[in-house]
């Protein structure tokens, strides 16, 4: 029998501290009565923010062994990434190490540049302070590419304007409001978007230059 634990559906939130939301790693400590956080968020309060008793430095060897034995799906599986990855690992992988490249940290309603190539299918943009992500589609259409943005959670209902400007030749801005899917379980590409001759001599380098700002919708307040 494997001595790891590989899942691709599960509650992960039951495998995150309570007080800081960052995957729990070893050493895990609990109070008496098992309710566990993380080494840092214990040495920085004295009772458990559950039943607040005191919290001591006994440790839970058994949500240890689950939390260093328990493997992940990676993210972007849906997008052909194979990888299954420690959880607590999981977010070094996808934003420090494999992905890198395709996650653009951002902060609403400040403007910031985008390169994607032609062929990319997609890139990730994930707001700086609250953590929400877009997802900005590219669709290879005949001749055209078709760009489109959707908020990947965490609302089910409402939307974020967004703007788009890439400079060819002269500049060409479109406006539009975000999509919100709640799961890569409801993704589609969309057809209505911002159409891009990519035979232009413009895209001869084989990327699309741009400039984005997505403004915070009174939704997300």
């Amino acid at each position: 029998m494997s001595d790891n634990i590989v899942v691709s559906s599960l509650n992960m939130e039951l495998m995150d501290c309570p007080i800081c939301c960052e995957p729990l790693t070893t050493p895990i400590i609990q109070c008496e009565n098992g309710h566990a956080t993380c080494n840092s968020c214990s040495e920085k309060t004295q009772k458990c923010h559950s039943c607040t008793l005191p919290i001591r430095r006994m440790r839970n060897r058994i949500l240890e062994d689950v939390a260093d034995s328990l493997r992940v799906c990676c993210s972007f599986k849906n997008y052909g990434c194979p990888a299954t990855v420690r959880y607590p690992d999981k977010i070094n992988h996808e934003k420090f190490l494999m992905h890198k490249d395709f996650v653009k940290p951002f902060v609403f309603c400040r403007k910031f540049h985008v390169s994607v190539r032609l062929d990319d299918n997609f890139f990730i943009l994930q707001e700086e302070n609250i953590d929400i992500v877009f997802v900005l589609n590219n669709t290879t259409c005949s001749y055209e590419n078709i760009l489109t943005i959707c908020c990947l959670g965490p609302l089910a209902a409402g939307c974020c304007p967004c703007e788009i400007e890439v400079n060819a030749n002269s500049s060409h801005k479109f406006h539009s409001t975000t999509q919100n899917i709640q799961g890569t379980g409801n993704y589609y590409r969309s057809f209505s978007g911002f159409l891009l001759d990519s035979d232009h001599e413009f895209f001869a380098d084989g990327l699309i230059k741009m400039e984005f700002c997505v403004y915070r919708a009174p939704e997300l307040a």
